[in-house]
């Protein structure tokens, strides 16, 4: 039985399309979900050239490092204003160890994240007396007096850490042979290839500490750090130890913001004070708010807010006449429009444009112990046929190629042929009478457009320039 339905609501609109966990319908809107992020993902580094690839990857470091601020700021619903500190320590670290003792980015990225979780608790501990503005003040502090201290002369700090030139890193993130040959970016020139395996090393390594960080939030020491957000006291009697999970997240906060550091150093192949300041405390707080406060998504939108929003402002500032002096003036005033229209970010507001398309609800559990089912009455009707939910499924498979289409026959050559016929069939399935209206009306759109694009994109290839 499938689980897609449109019913009618007041006024003879439509509900939401609706879809019932662990069902067709449920697997295929998972699909195209992931699809909007993989594909683009996988494509960036072909299409664009090796800087902005080198800026993608490190956005991304500057996302793994939101995503530490997070898990103090979002999930714990303290206020730390210095993770610019731990971030910076754990780049200057890498630096360190490249250059003196011959390391490799891998095997800095252990000593880093211990190096950090322990300064992390370190840090923690005023988190037990202290709370709210006082805490953000000695949060502030810290943010304020990193830089400074990589800049003190004498007692060998200048020598490790550069002073007001910062560092170089002696080594670069070259790909190896078998990696560019894997790759397909063999007739890239060295910098494209140093940037394109940068990006696809970071992408791995941020995955990684996004899973672990939605495992954590999934497990009890996760449950309790919301619970100590939400509230101290019901914490507190629930059995919640207060000052060892602050501690914790603090110092598990530090030392993923540590990584993030890491990657940002490889990626710019050198580190300094200007790298790590206030500027750059505030930047990653106004990434993290504008992506969305407590959501994993958003840290990668505040990545990319950090190293694009110095990239694009004066840009967009100067096609207006107006002086790129106030170009953070502008978006900062945007921040209060984003922070007035939509208080929970990007991610949060993408969410409620969602809701009012899909709803996705939980399947009724099967009273005779097998698997969920749906109810009768949602979806097809109690006599609809085996043929009919293929159809449902093809008709998905339709909006998912139609899709796709759209976005890939201009950049993948193999593409060009297959997603004309690919979108034809979903547009043809799609307007079965046995098919859901919900997808049929998805795939037959996508469909059509999908479709039109490839035939054009075909065109454009075969006719002589």
């Amino acid at each position: 039985m499938t689980a897609t339905t449109v019913q009618q609501g007041q006024g003879g609109r439509p509900t939401p399309l609706t879809f019932y966990q662990g069902t067709t319908g449920h697997r295929i809107y998972q699909v195209l979900g992931w699809g909007l992020l993989v594909v683009p993902m996988v494509l960036f580094p072909y299409v664009l050239p090796g800087f902005r690839v080198s800026q993608l990857a490190q956005a991304i470091g500057w996302g793994v490092a939101i995503l530490g601020m997070n898990l103090v700021i979002g999930y714990s619903g303290l206020i730390s204003l210095g993770h610019i500190a731990f971030t910076g320590l754990g780049a200057y670290l890498t630096a360190t160890l490249i250059n003196e003792s011959n390391w490799d980015m891998w095997m800095t990225l252990p000593v880093v994240f211990v190096a950090c979780f322990v300064f992390g608790a370190l840090i923690g501990l005023p988190a037990l007396k202290i709370k709210g503005l006082y805490l953000a003040l000695v949060t502030l502090a810290l943010a304020y007096t990193f830089p400074i201290l990589t800049k003190i002369e004498g007692g060998g700090i200048d020598k490790r850490t550069g002073g007001d030139n910062g560092r170089t890193l002696s080594e670069v993130l070259a790909p190896p042979g078998w990696a560019r040959s894997l790759l397909g970016i063999n007739g890239k020139t060295p910098p494209q290839q140093e940037a394109f395996y940068k990006y696809v090393c970071f992408v791995i390594l941020a995955v990684a500490c996004f899973w672990i960080v939605r495992n954590l939030m999934k497990s009890e020491p996760g449950r309790a750090m919301l619970a100590i957000r939400d509230n101290q006291i019901g914490a507190a009697v629930s059995g919640v130890n207060l000052n060892r999970h602050k501690v914790t997240t603090f110092a598990v906060s530090a030392g993923i913001a540590g990584i993030g550091g890491s990657m940002i150093a490889v990626a710019l192949n050198s580190v300094g004070p200007t790298s790590f300041d206030f500027n750059y405390a505030i930047l990653t707080l106004m990434g993290l708010v504008v992506g969305g406060v407590a959501t994993q998504h958003g840290c990668w939108i505040g990545g990319l807010v950090v190293v694009f929003l110095q990239d694009f402002a004066p840009r967009a500032v100067g096609r207006f006449d107006v002086d790129v002096v106030y170009a953070r003036a502008l978006f900062g005033v945007a921040l209060v429009l984003i922070a007035f229209f939509a208080p929970g970010g990007i991610v949060s507001l993408a969410l409620k444009l969602k809701k009012k398309v899909v709803t996705v609800l939980p399947a009724v559990p099967d009273p005779s112990g097998g698997k969920a089912w749906v109810p009768a009455g949602v979806g097809r009707q109690a006599g609809a046929t085996k043929a009919a939910t293929r159809l449902d499924t093809l008709a998905g498979a339709g909006l998912a190629f139609g899709f796709v289409s759209l976005l890939v026959p201009f950049f993948v050559n193999p593409m060009i042929t297959l997603a004309p016929a690919a979108a034809a069939v979903g547009l043809g399935v799609s307007r079965e009478s046995g098919s859901s209206p919900g997808l049929s009306r998805g795939a037959s759109v996508l469909g059509f457009f999908g479709m039109v694009i490839g035939i054009v994109a075909v065109l454009a290839r075969i006719s002589p320039h």
